[in-house]
């Protein structure tokens, strides 16, 4: 079982009111814990600056405007990928700029990089996450910052025992506005598909 959201409100001088929304991962998940992953680094000379907080990923913008902004998030293992089809599952909240305001925040593109076997190399693509639903493609984060929002990607190990996870790469277009909502990552796992 995970938190899904923690809420506090104040009730007075003295009274303290707590809520807490819990959930039982689906059967077959595979939790990546914040202790897997190695770290993220900005990639191909990208405006953004990731920081990794104990296990949240943050995407925040840097000064460097660039056509994509990518972060690269590695393990200190690669992480094994059962055979067939699966979803790299994970949370995504807005958070306020650097001036505390609500602002707008780029889409979101995904790239699970899968090795199968003896490959040399990680493949994937980039592919936009899904919505919880499974359906519907993933626009952009709520305004929201108490909520999360979960979205997935398709990832496929085919027939292979032995295929991992290398890394995945987190990638948005800048915005023209001055000062975007970062982004932040979270709860990354590996879910049977749907």
């Amino acid at each position: 079982m995970r938190v899904k959201r923690l809420a506090f409100a104040a009730r007075g001088a003295e009274a303290l009111v707590a809520a807490v929304t819990a959930e039982r991962p689906a059967p077959g998940t595979r939790a990546i814990a914040a202790d897997e992953i190695a770290g993220v680094k900005s990639h191909s000379g990208a405006s953004i600056a990731p920081e990794l907080e104990g296990g949240i990923v943050k995407l925040v913008h840097g000064d460097r405007p660039a056509a994509w902004s990518c972060a690269l998030m590695t393990f200190k293992q690669p992480v094994p990928l059962p055979p067939g089809k699966s979803r790299f599952v994970f949370e995504v909240n807005k958070l306020p700029n650097r001036y505390g305001k609500d602002a707008a925040s780029p889409g979101l593109q995904v790239l699970v990089a899968v090795k199968r076997g003896e490959q040399k190399k990680a493949h994937g693509k980039f592919a936009t996450p899904l919505s919880d639903d499974g359906l519907t493609g993933f626009s952009t984060a709520d305004s929201d910052p108490g909520s999360w929002e979960t979205v997935s990607v398709k990832v496929d190990a085919g027939d292979s025992a032995d295929a991992v996870i290398a890394g995945v790469t987190f990638q948005y277009k800048p915005l023209p506005c001055a000062d975007p909502a970062p982004l932040a990552l979270a709860n990354f796992r590996l879910e049977p598909a749907k």
